[in-house]
Formats: C-alpha cells, structure tokens, sequence
C-alpha cells in the first residue's frame, strides 16, 4: 500500500536528542514487550489498569494484506502480548490498523483506527479509514466507516469550444482530443456530455446520455466541426444557459450542471451584455470553467472577459495555456474539480472527492466518555457530524488532521488541528463550537520551510483543573545549529486564542533527532503537583532514540529538561525508541504514573520512582564563640574553644504512593572555613573536613561532630563557615520489584552554617567605639613635585571606647598621589595589629581618590592604639594646586559611636622641582684682533646662548641679557638688541653706566671689558612657557670697533656678555642647590691689539750676508784644492 509507505515515511523524519540526567524514571529494570510483527510498537497506549495497547499498522495476514494489528500487553503477565481480534477486512487494500489509538478518560473505552480502509467506486478505488471501538474486555461496541457512497445525483457536462476560423483545424483536433480525454475520465459515472463549437451559425445539440460506450462517446466528439465565422461567446453563453441545460435538451434537474468554455480569443459579440449571459447562467447555478489558449489573454481586457465568463473565484475556474497542446496539461485538473463538485450541492463545507480521500482516523481521540473524534488526512473532515470547515488550499498536501487534540478552556470546546504541510511551513489552526456552526478563532504558522510545524500535538492541564493550560505544537523537522527539532509551548484563552513563546529543545549536537515528533502530557511525576511533559526522539542517536523530561510549573513548563532517557539505557540495539509514548497511568499499581514508550518491534513501560524530599538543619552549641577565649594570653593550648555541631536531616516522601519500607543511604560531608587559606577551626580528627554516612528512612535524624576553634586568630569577628554536603541513593525496595526511591532533584543538597563570634560590647550588648585619628606630613615641611618621589604621613589611631568592628581608615587625597604602602610603627602593648588598604580604581581624571585601609579587620580591640606610616607615591605630571590638603576619616560598623575625633585633615604648600639652564654656544666669536697703527678698524661679534628646560615640567621664565656697547661716550660694540631665534619676545630695559674712571685700573686687575667699568645695554626676553626638551637660542650681534683700545692701555681684554635666567621661585625650586651656575652664563670673546713692522731693510741685509758667506765658503774649497784636475782623474781611474 502506497499510502502506508507514506506513514512510515513520515515516521523516520520524526526524532528528539538531549543530555542523559536521571531523575524519578527508572531505566535499570524496563518491562519490555516485543514481537516480530511489522511496526509492532509503532503506538501504545495505556488502557484496562495493568496493560498496555501496542499496534503493529503493518503487520500483513494471511493474504499478504497490510491490515495491521492491535495488541493487549499486561504488565503483570508473562505471556507477552495477545492480539485483540477485530472484524476482517474483506477489501482488496490492507487498512493499516492502529496507525491511530486512542483511549476515553475512564480506560474503560479504546478506539483503534485504519486510515487506509478502501472501497470502489466505479473503476476508482478511494481511501477513507475505518475505526473499531471496545471495551476493557476486548469486546467489539462499535465500527465506524467514514466511506462516501459514490455519487448518485450525477453531472450534466457541456463543453463550448471555439469553433471560429481563429482555430486551425490541427489545433481544432487537439481540442476534441481534450474533451475526449476529459469524458474517458468520467465513464463509469452518472455523467452526461455535449459538444458544441461556437460562432454565429450554431446549431443546438442535445445532452449525450452516458449509457454508450467510450467509442460511441468519442465518435460523438468527433463529429463536432469548426466554422468559418465570428466569435459570438456571450450570445452563446446566454442560449446554452435558457435553452440547453433544459429537460428537453436531455439535461437532468438534480444533476451539477458543468459548461467547459474553451477559446482562443474575445468575443465579437455585442447581442448580449457580460451581465445579462452571466445572471443567465447563474439562475441554472451552471458552474462554468473558462480555458483560454494563446497569446489573446495576456491582454487585460481579454484576461478580464475570461473571468467573467467562469464562477467566481476566478482563480479556481479560470485557466490559461500558451498553446492547445498545453490542454493536456490541465487534464487532471479539471477532473479534479469536477471530482470536489460531484454531489455536494447539499453541503458547502466538504467535498466529495475530499471525503473519498481523506483517509479518516488517520488521528483520532475520545472528547469524553460518549463521544468519538476522528481526524481525516487531507482536507479537514471530522465524524460523525458538523465538523470543523477544511482548510481552503490549492492543493490537498498541506495534511490538515495529521494531528489532533481538543482542549477546554473558560467552559468553551475547541479543537486543535495540525497541518504540517500547509503551504510547506504547517498551521495550526484553533476550531470553536458557536451556535451557527464551527468557527476558526486562531491560526499559528511555522516560520521554516519544511519544519512540519503541527505535526504532533498535545495538550496540557497543569494544576487538574479540567482546563487546558497550554498547547505543545511539535515542529520536528526544525533545523538550527546543532538543533533537530523543537516544541513550541502556548498558552490558551478562553476565546481560543494561542500565544506562543518558549520553546522545548533537547540536546545540541543532534541536528537530525526531530525532537517533537511524538509529545505526551504525564501525570504529576515528582509530586510537585504539576502535569509533566514527554518528548519522543526516535531517531537520536543514530536512529536509537531518545525520550526527555520536562517537568511542569505553576504557568508552564520549565524549559530545561529533568531527564533524558536515552534508546540504549533500557535496552541494547533498540531502534526508534520515543516513537509513540504516552504516561496517562499507573500501570503497576504503586500509586505513581508510568511511562509507555514505543520503538521499532518494542514497547517499553518505565516505572515512576518515589521522590523523596530531604530537609536539612545545622545548630551550634553553644550559639556564639567567647571571644576572651581566643586571646593569646588567656590559653594555654591551641584547642581551647569546643563547638557542639548538630546536623539534622528530615526525609519526607513527595510523591503521593503506596510504597511502604522506603530506605536510601545517605552520605555527607561537613568542610570548616572551605574558602579561606588561614585555618581557624578543625574536627575532632585535626582536620577541616568531616565525612560520614548512614541509612535513613522517612524519618528525622541528626548527627554530632565537635568543632576546634584556634586561639590567636587574626579574624575573629566574620562567623567560622560551615559548608555541608549530602548525597542521596536509594536502597531496592523488596515489596516493589527492587525499585529505588529517588532523591528529588530540586532539594538543597548543600547548605552553610555560620557559627558567630561573641561581641564583647559590655551588659548592653551594644559596642560604642570612640576612634580617634590624627596625622602629619612627618618630616615634610613642603612638598616638591618632581623632586619628593613619595610623600609620607605619620598616622596615630586608636580606639578610646569599646570594640570596634570593621574599622576602617579611609584617606581622601587628589589624583595626583597614589598609595604604595603602609608600615607599622608601634602598637599599644606589643598587640598584633594588621593595616591592609586598598586603594579605589578611578579614572585618571577623577580629582579626588580614596584609599580606604582595615585597621586589624575584622575587630580593633579597645584600648588599642597604633602608629603607622602611610606612603604615597607623587606623581610629577598630573596637575597640582598651590596647597596639597589631605583628608582622613575612620568609620566602622558600630550602631553606636564618639564621632568627635575620627577625621583630621593637613595642608601643605606644593613647589615644583626644575631644571632650567642658560648656557653659550661654541658658534659665538671667541677671537679678534687689530693693528695698533690703526684706529678706525671695525670687526663683527656674534655671542649665542641657549636656555633649555630638562625637567618634566613647564614653566615661565625670562632671560636678562647685558651687554657693554661703549666706555664713556667711545662706542665699544654696535649690538643693539638680542635675537630670538624661535620664541621669544625681547624689550630694552635699561642701560648701566659702569665705571669708565676706573677703567685702566680694572682691566689691569682682569683685562674683561664688562659692565662693571663699560655702559651696558640691558634686553629681557619672555618665553611664556618654557617646553622641556626644546632648546631656545639667542644672538647678540654687532661690530666691534678698534678705537676705544688705546683707552684701555691693554694689548690683550676680552669682551664679555652675560645671560641670565629668572622665573617665579616661590612656586618652582631648582633640583640643583648650586642653582646659579644653571641659571647664569657668559659669553666672552678675545680681543688683541698687535704692533705692525717694516721687514725691508731685514730682508736685504740678509740677502747682503748670505752672498759674504757663500763666497768665503767658495775660496775655502778652493784653497784646499778641490777644484783641482786631479781629483777629475782619481775618479776616471777609480772608473778604469
């Protein structure tokens, strides 16, 4: 059977996936029910106290049919399952029994369907479902066959073909061959035809009784001839509607009355209007179908006729080929329609064909007690009376009734129907019953192409106030990353609206487990009293499946999943495990739901597990630690303080069974201070943690451990913490099979005690501190940014009244500092007193920043008092004021306290450290000189200095340069004024007059033309502010003239100048103490007068004395005979 290989199908793309979690389902011992029948397991149900219904929709008989068979499976026997005997199927097709099951509400009804039930009408074979109802005993109550009784009110058909010359006669035989296929198709039924080519010189033909033969028929069409002539289609239409579809034409008045137009242009007719041919043809109710062929009709006006002529809607009447041979395209179309058409005049809402194809009982389900619902396949068709209106699609693919539910809300009925393959996303669409009929009130859509969006469907009473609560729309062909399938969760009003929000989803790394392929609502599974949800995933691992958990909350369900049952925990090598899974009952009597479960060849039921509830309590004795105790002074041992430490477990039973002797083994650990590294306490085994375990029952039951509290601990205010953690497992139950109870999985299995401190605050209980805090620069009387790297505060604390708990000293200083450490100084009485501080993190650009310091966190004893140097670094290039004024404030969190003394502040001035120097420049003129025979010579002089800043920090400052330019009223040097190179800006300030009568005197004493003897010009010049590391330079030029030397009665003096660098001292210190030799420079430059000589007569007496001598050494040689011959010759025989 085609049909049932499209079940199956359908079946394999429908899986979930998830993480493995156990809760209450036991998978350690299943009941497993198996047998070779094909698709055994295919459905269950749970029905008749101890048994469940399991179908095999596949299984063949003894003809080879795929009827199917439905199966009883008590839990309690061991003689497996037994086939429930139906009525046979005398048929030609199988029905594929127990593709649907369904069971009433009391298990006292069970409904099993076969939507592939068959039965002929004429030579067309038709599915429509048949469904069996029996008792708890098996016995048969009722059968219900959805099948139509084939059409006897018949179809009168009229085809009105364009006979005109615009028609050939090739393209005039494809469309008789066209009217000829379309009568073979209705041969065998109750169906009467004419042919008539249209234009101006028609002839009528009566109707042609359907009771020839397919030749005879054929022949008929052949006998219609083309004309030579105008198109007169609305006349036509008009004279066929008065005079043809009449008695005594042959046409029969309870038949459909059918006219086929087919044409390949506009009507030339002007005899008639649209309006008078069309109400004609209403009056007869003709339904008119209008086939237009060719290029005509991509006019407007054409397209426009041909909707006119057809019914209404036009996109259901109306069709358009390019050519003739395009008819044979549409051939099955138009059957089709006619096929819907065929004898539903009475009813507006079903068609025949429909119900012929709908396959009924595809799902199915009991509303209550005394009624059955049945859901069809295809268009929607609901038994026995008045259902719901089908979907309005196209085509009959979009599967409406592929799933079905009802649910009640506010006192109303409504129906949920599925359809996962509408318009390839799937609908969801809500049904309610009114007084006028059915009404749709909500339509929720996929959003994915494919998703099968409504595929399976599921209804939820969360508190078992007979109201549906929410509605479960299993998507299962969903595809995201990682993700195979979804569940979307809704909410439903009482006027049938859906809200859809959450979604269930198992776990990722499944993208083929088509979680949501099969949806059940459980009974209260953890005793919280809340419905709980199955989710099927046949196909998860590897195609073995896999069931997940959801429990249910007061207004949904929680979206991460208790549990996940995987296929091969239960049973090795099974194959779609979660198929089908239903958990309405308690099958083994204890009082707790079970879970049914069906995969391929297999049918499972998984036992429910007590849950049991565990209260935990931890006490101390005695309540509060002595602190007095925990002085150094006052022990004599490390283990002085015992604390009694009491843990109390109460085990209650959540789940409301009748499961006696429960038992479990409960183990526990307690673990001291677990988060600090410094240990404060221990066990009576010398360590922090403790273990044990024992067993319990539904009982209350405590045990003791003794805690060691360490004296001489730093922190004895924050509470010892104890942390205690316990385990739950379950011991078998004899009178239950072995089954294990099961600690819930939302107890608390971990819990923190705290064992307080006592407070020594006097007979009132009530501390009052009385801090007081004072401070210093210590040995600073000034601050000098870049030069101080740190700045030191001396800090005398100390408490005047009772305990102090969480004392703090905060400091309040500018951003420009930060902290780097404190050092302890001295302690009142030699106490071990801790300082830790930690500074805030702030922006760079807060002005303020606080540093808050613990004083011997967590207490600062009374009587106590230390002294402390708090360091802060400086930091040279954040900005300052003239004053730095430091805050400091202690607080703790004593309710009551002194508050005169806790803060203090101090203010000292800041300066700022500098490096500036003035300095000369190698380039200026260091010589010149003149003749003493000349007084007018002039000679130019360059003196260059350069100031630079070498710090980090800018400043303003001047520079005064002088400079002597005369003695007296004798120029000296020309310069005038001084160049700035780059920046600066210069005036003349004044000039000195020096000391001129004096002057001989002076420069004997230390030949330096200055202006102490010389007049001096004075120039300023301001820089603004002075950059670091961008040298400035300045020149002094001028001549220097040779006149005023012989004034000074010196051969050798030097000219000097001088440069000279001031800024505002109060705000900035140099960095050097010898600062003046940074600050001053000078720039001399030699000056020599020389004595000019006549070196003539020299010359020619020394010319005369060289010739006298060079003759007296010429007679010398000649008197000694060296010119002689002889010598010649020694040396011509010395040769020979």
């Amino acid at each position: 059977c085609s049909c049932c290989t499209f079940f199956l199908f359908l079946f394999f793309m429908f899986s979930v996936s998830g993480p493995v979690s156990g809760f209450n389902i036991d998978t350690s011992s299943p009941k497993t029910f198996e047998n070779n029948a094909d698709w055994f397991g295919y459905k269950v149900v749970q029905f008749n106290e101890n048994s469940i219904i399991v179908s095999a929709p596949l299984e063949k008989d003894s003809n080879g049919q795929r009827n199917g068979n439905i199966y009883s499976c008590n839990y309690l026997s061991q003689q497996g399952c037994r086939k429930i005997n139906l009525p046979p199927n005398n048929e030609k097709t199988g029905w594929s029994m127990g593709l649907s099951l369904a069971t009433d509400p009391t298990n006292s009804k069970l409904l099993a369907c076969g939507p592939t039930y068959s039965h002929e009408c004429g030579k067309n074979m038709y599915l429509n479902g048949v469904c069996f109802q029996v008792d708890n005993r098996y016995q048969l109550l009722s059968v219900s066959v959805s099948t139509a009784e084939c059409s006897s009110a018949g179809i009168d058909i009229v085809f009105l073909v364009d006979g005109s010359g615009s028609v050939d006669g090739n393209d005039f035989v494809k469309m008789k061959d066209f009217m000829k296929n379309i009568i073979r198709k209705f041969i065998d039924r109750n169906t009467q035809e004419n042919a008539k080519a249209f234009c101006r010189c028609t002839k009528s033909h009566k109707l042609s009784k359907q009771t020839c033969t397919t030749t005879s028929l054929t022949r008929f069409v052949s006998n219609v001839i083309s004309f030579t002539c105008l198109l007169y289609l609305l006349y036509l239409l008009f004279i066929f509607s008065e005079s043809v579809f009449v008695p005594s034409q042959g046409a029969r008045s309870d038949a459909v009355k059918v006219l086929i137009t087919v044409t390949d242009g506009q009507s030339n007719d002007r005899r008639v209007t649209f309006s008078e041919a069309i109400a004609a043809a209403d009056r007869k109710k003709i339904i008119r179908y209008a086939i237009g062929v060719g290029d005509a009709f991509h006019d407007y006006n054409a397209k426009q006729e041909l909707a006119t002529i057809a019914s209404s809607p036009d996109t259901e009447y109306v069709f358009q080929v390019n050519n003739f041979d395009a008819l044979n395209g549409i051939q099955d179309q138009i059957q089709e329609k006619i096929f819907t058409i065929e004898g539903t005049q009475q009813s507006s809402l079903l068609s025949s064909f429909q119900l012929e194809m709908s396959e009924g009982g595809f799902s199915a389900l009991f509303r209550d007690v005394s009624r059955i619902q049945r859901m069809s396949l295809l268009e929607l068709s609901l038994y026995p009376q008045n259902p719901p209106p089908p979907i309005k699609n196209k085509s009959c693919t979009c599967f409406s009734g592929y799933s079905f539910q009802t649910a009640k809300r506010g006192g109303n009925l409504f129906y949920v129907v599925g359809a996962p393959r509408f318009q390839h996303r799937g609908k969801v669409i809500i049904f309610s019953k009114k007084r006028n009929g059915w009404q749709r009130t909500a339509e929720v859509e996929g959003a994915q192409i494919g998703s099968y969006f409504g595929a399976e469907l599921c209804t939820v009473d969360l508190d078992k106030d007979q109201h549906s609560d929410l509605i479960l729309i299993g998507v299962p062909m969903y595809h995201d990353e990682g993700v195979g399938g979804i569940v979307k969760v809704c909410t439903l009003n009482s006027l049938g609206t859906l809200s859809c929000g959450d979604e269930l989803r198992g776990e990722k790394g499944h993208p083929f487990a088509r979680f949501g392929a099969s949806i059940a609502e459980i009974k209260d599974l953890n005793g919280d009293g809340f419905s709980d949800v199955a989710v099927g995933a046949p196909m998860e691992n590897d195609q073995q499946g896999t069931v997940y958990i959801f429990h249910g909350r007061k207004r949904g369900v929680l979206m991460t999943y208790s549990q996940k049952i995987e296929g091969t925990q239960v049973s090795p090598g099974i194959k779609y495990f979660g198929q089908s899974i239903q958990g309405s009952m308690d099958i083994t009597q204890d009082g707790i739901t079970d879970l049914a479960v069906g995969a391929f060849g297999k049918a499972l039921v998984l036992r429910s597990r007590p849950v049991l509830d565990v209260e935990t309590q931890i006490r101390f004795n005695p309540e509060t630690i002595p602190v007095a105790q925990l002085e150094c002074s006052n022990s004599d041992s490390k283990n002085t303080v015992n604390s009694q430490v009491t843990i109390c477990f109460t085990i209650k039973k959540r789940t409301q069974d009748n499961i006696r002797d429960l038992s479990a083994s409960l183990t526990y650990s307690l673990q001291l201070d677990a988060i600090r590294t410094k240990k404060r306490a221990t066990f009576e085994n010398n360590n922090e943690n403790i273990n044990g375990t024992f067993t319990v029952h539904v009982e209350n039951k405590c045990v003791d451990h003794v805690a060691l509290v360490l004296v001489c601990i730093e922190d004895s205010f924050t509470p010892i913490r104890m942390d205690l953690t316990f385990s739950l497992s379950g011991n078998p139950i004899a009178s239950a099979n072995n089954l294990r109870p099961i600690l819930n999985k939302d107890s608390r299995t971990q819990l923190t005690g705290l064992v307080q401190f006592e407070k020594d605050c006097g007979p009132d209980n009530i501390c009052e501190d009385h801090l007081k805090l004072s401070f210093n620069f210590s040995s600073f009387q000034t601050l000098v940014v870049g030069s101080s790297p740190v700045l030191n505060l001396t800090v005398s604390f100390e408490n005047l009244g009772e305990d102090s708990y969480n004392t703090k000293v905060i400091f309040f200083h500018p951003s420009s500092l930060s902290y780097r450490r404190v050092t302890m100084l001295q302690s009142y009485k030699n106490r071990k007193i801790s300082i830790r501080c930690n500074p805030s993190i702030s922006l760079d650009d807060d002005a303020t920043r606080t540093c808050p310091c613990d004083i011997n966190h967590p207490v600062f004893r009374s009587k106590s008092k230390i002294l402390f140097i708090a360091t802060f670094d400086v930091s040279a290039d954040k900005p300052w004021q003239d004053t730095l004024r430091i805050q400091a404030n202690s607080t703790s969190d004593n309710t009551k306290q002194i508050k005169s003394d806790r803060a203090h502040q101090e203010d000292i001035p800041v300066q700022f450290a500098v490096d500036i120097t003035a300095t000369k420049v190698e380039e200026s003129t260091r010589y010149i000189n003149f003749s003493s025979k000349e007084e007018k010579m002039k000679k130019p002089v360059v003196h260059t200095y350069k100031v630079e800043n070498l710090h980090q920090r800018r400043l303003p400052v001047n520079v005064t340069f002088s400079f002597p330019v005369k003695i007296g009223s004798t120029l000296v040097w020309s310069a005038s004024d001084v160049t700035a190179r780059t920046v600066g800006e210069c005036r003349f300030v004044k000039e000195t007059p020096g000391n001129p009568g004096s002057l001989v005197q002076e420069l004997k004493r230390k030949p330096t033309l200055d202006c102490k003897t010389a007049v001096c010009r004075v120039i300023q010049c301001s820089m603004g502010l002075l950059n670091t590391s961008q040298p400035l330079y300045f020149d002094i030029k001028g001549d220097v003239s040779s006149n005023w030397i012989k004034q000074t009665k010196q051969t050798k003096l030097s000219l000097a100048s001088s440069a000279s660098l001031e800024y505002d001292q109060n705000k900035y210190v140099h960095i050097y103490p010898d600062k003046d030799k940074f600050l001053n420079a000078k720039v001399e430059t030699d000056i020599e007068i020389f004595e000019e000589y006549n070196y003539i007569p020299i010359i020619i007496g020394s010319s005369v004395g060289g010739l006298a001598l060079l003759a007296l050494i010429t007679a010398v040689l000649y008197k000694v005979g060296f010119f002689k011959r002889q010598y010649k010759n020694m040396l011509d025989g010395a040769h020979e």
